[in-house]
């Protein structure tokens, strides 16, 4: 049955990291149309820092050919390797020394970058043409990590002139100015960010790090509190920040009312501030995070990086988190996000070597390890992952994180009664069940229907459903499932009708909608919904079958025919493929439509 239209976790996951999105995301957007290919000149190739051993072959053109592959299959290290290969035995073309250049970002061998970058920029030279938007940002980061901030910010100012550029520039050129104990004109190079209210914030963040870091406590507060004033919820990384600032510096009180008033916003950030908290209730001060070049840089690239993220902008997010861990390995936060990209790209064991790297005491050592165990499943090393989470479960009896991951994974693997007794654990562990866990109820609903524990069931979507009465996923599951029960079919109607109206164009809630039409009996309306469904999602061997169904019913018994032999391709289950072959055997059973069940009064309705 097409009831669960969309996957949903019920766990809270690390989403992408709490930068200046928002404030980022217009100002950033060239750069998703910025290649990383560009004008650039062929290197000394035998003075390249040669990449870790990788079974090449002997063609440049197969080399480049399989690095443009590893390139779209996410594989940066191997793409790298690849485009290194290409170019060892002949001079390199401005493409494949570009893609190289930036392969070698992506992959984190930053300074295996900077020797392409290199010939890139001095090709490049006075041209009106730009080089490599990244070729010269790579060789800034690498001289502020070799201590040598008046070189980075002479090839910061002369980034190119892009709308990324724009925003990153005042941002190097300003920690630059930092290390070489310049603090006015590190203030100054800051200017230009104030200038567009989409950027106001990241001004007014980098101007308290700077004071804050030189020890004008006064004009760090004033930028810190202007800061927070620009998001009705500032992100969750600033509220860390202005939280220790406030500490730091003595006043415990704005401290803990900037803390309280964020989790009051957020209350699903408990876990993730609880550095914070402890720091508080110990009267414990956290030390200042961002003293020098390379940490006020780092903190930058984390908030680009965030920004693009946001955008879908992957790669280009990818390449900023990057140069970020490079200068600041420890920046957890930073690191994470990292991993999630890789995520995003299906790259679970470079993902899981990122969250390897998060030191055990820091304080998302926890959620660190937690996507981890998830990520082993995606690599299917079930029982890995089941153990893993076991684990964090027993370290923290308290948490249901860990338990309601387990049930998700168990749930996908369709060991439904385990999912069960995992979601049953995670939710002994909540003192309540608010609105922010309508999706654990959908889950552990799903799971329980599976396991034919209707009444059970029912109870979990009726509860999400007033917990979050719009959720289209939640009315089509439970309107299709009493279609499929005979029971409550007006209302039923009336719930997955509020569905489609959410979500047009999704095909397997407008197939529900056909279905429920086709049992009571309206058939001519079922077969325009689900002709519709199939047009959606061609694919679906079960939204076909339906289709097949409702052309039967018609008297369309050739287009009947032909649909179910259509859903035969689609690779249908074995008990829908015996179940087809039987109807292009015997036809349809003259089975008459079900018949309206008003149903109990007590139910939830689908417009509340």
């Amino acid at each position: 049955m097409n009831k669960e239209a969309e996957p949903v976790s019920a766990c809270p996951r690390w989403f992408l990291a709490a930068g200046f999105a928002a404030v980022l995301a217009v100002a950033m957007a060239v750069v998703a149309a910025a290649p990383a290919a560009a004008i650039g000149a062929a290197p000394d190739i035998e003075a390249l820092p040669r990449a870790e051993p990788l079974d090449v072959g002997q063609s440049r053109s197969g080399n480049y050919l399989a690095g443009r592959h590893a390139q779209i299959q996410r594989d940066f290290a191997a793409a790298a390797d690849l485009f290194a290969a290409a170019m060892r035995d002949m001079p390199a073309s401005d493409d494949v020394l570009s893609r190289l250049h930036f392969a070698r970002v992506l992959a984190g061998r930053i300074d295996a970058a900077a020797a392409v970058a290199e010939p890139l920029v001095t090709r490049a030279g006075a041209a009106a043409e730009p080089a490599d938007p990244f070729a010269r940002l790579t060789l800034a980061v690498v001289a502020l990590r070799d201590g040598d901030p008046e070189r980075a910010e002479a090839l910061a100012a002369a980034l190119p002139d892009t709308a990324a550029h724009r925003v990153l520039r005042p941002l190097l050129r300003a920690w630059a100015f930092f290390d070489q104990e310049r603090l006015d004109d590190a203030l100054a190079a800051l200017e230009p960010l104030s200038w567009n209210e989409r950027t106001n914030s990241l001004y007014h963040l980098h101007m308290a790090l700077l004071n804050d870091a030189a020890g004008r406590i006064e004009a760090a507060e004033e930028h810190y509190v202007a800061a927070t004033e620009d998001d009705t919820v500032p992100p969750m990384r600033l509220v860390q920040l202005v939280t220790q600032f406030y500490q730091r510096t003595g006043d415990v009180t704005a401290a803990a009312a900037v803390l309280e008033q964020f989790l009051e916003a957020q209350p699903d950030r408990h876990a993730f501030m609880a550095r914070e908290r402890k720091a508080l209730e110990t009267d414990s001060p956290l030390p200042r995070e961002i003293d020098n070049a390379r940490a006020g840089v780092a903190e930058a690239m984390f908030g680009a990086a965030s920004a693009l993220a946001r955008q879908d902008s992957l790669e280009q997010a990818l390449a900023l988190a990057r140069y970020g861990l490079f200068l600041q390995p420890e920046l957890t936060p930073l690191r994470l996000l990292a991993a999630g990209l890789m995520e995003s790209f299906g790259r679970y064991r470079e993902a899981n070597a990122l969250y390897d790297g998060v030191a055990p005491e820091s304080h998302l050592s926890w959620h660190a390890r937690l996507s981890r165990a998830s990520n082993l499943n995606r690599l299917d090393r079930l029982e890995a992952a089941e153990e893993a989470l076991r684990a964090l479960s027993a370290e923290r009896p308290n948490s249901a994180d860990p338990l309601i991951e387990l049930g998700d994974i168990l749930r996908s693997r369709e060991r439904f009664r385990d999912a069960v007794d995992a979601y049953d654990d995670a939710i002994n562990r909540m003192p309540d069940l608010r609105p922010e866990n309508w999706a654990l109820l959908y889950a552990r609903g799903i799971a329980l229907e599976r396991s034919s524990m209707w009444p059970r069931a029912e109870q979990d979507f009726l509860k999400a459903l007033e917990f979050q009465p719009d959720q289209p996923y939640v009315l089509n599951y439970l309107g299709y499932s009493w279609v499929d029960r005979g029971e409550n079919l007006e209302q039923a109607l009336t719930m997955i009708e509020r569905a489609v109206a959410l979500r047009p164009n999704d095909g397997y809630i407008v197939d529900s909608l056909g279905w429920v039409h086709y049992k009571l009996g309206n058939y001519e309306r079922a077969v325009r919904e689900l002709e519709r469904a199939v047009s959606l999602r061609p694919h679906d061997p079960l939204i076909n079958d339906h289709l097949g169904d409702a052309y039967w019913r018609v008297g369309r018994q050739r287009e009947a025919q032909l649909q179910w032999r259509n859903a035969l391709t689609r690779d249908p289950d074995p008990s829908l493929r015996t179940e087809i072959e039987q109807k292009l055997e015997h036809g349809l059973r003259d089975d008459p439509p079900a018949t309206p069940d008003p149903g109990p009064t007590n139910q939830v309705s689908a417009d509340p």
